[in-house]
C-alpha cells in the first residue's frame, strides 16, 4: 500500500486532495485499527491530513471474523492534502 500511496500523492497538484475509506482490521485475532497506518503512510508520502470521519461497522459481512462480528471496527474515511511544496 506504500507504493499505491507514493504514486497517489507523485500525482496529484500541489494542494490536491485524496479521500481513502479504511475498515479496521482482524490480525491474529486482535483488533487492529488501519486509520493510524494510512495517515503514517499519506505523511511520510508527503501529504497531510485535512479531515478524517470514523464510524461504527455495524453490517456483518463475511470478510470480517464471524466470531468477532463486527465488535468494535470502525470504518474511516479519510481526506489528505498534498503540500504545496513538494
Amino acid at each position: 500500500m506504500g507504493e499505491c500511496v507514493a504514486e497517489i500523492a507523485r500525482v496529484l497538484r500541489p494542494m490536491g486532495k485524496a479521500a481513502i475509506v479504511v475498515g479496521d482490521s482482524i490480525v491474529q485475532g486482535r483488533l487492529v485499527p488501519m486509520d493510524g497506518p494510512y495517515r503514517r503512510m499519506f505523511t511520510e508520502a508527503g501529504m497531510r491530513c485535512v479531515d478524517r470521519f470514523s464510524f461504527d461497522q455495524r453490517r456483518y459481512t463475511r470478510s470480517f471474523t464471524p466470531k468477532l462480528k463486527t465488535g468494535n471496527k470502525q470504518t474511516h474515511v479519510l481526506l489528505f492534502e498534498r503540500h504545496s511544496g513538494k
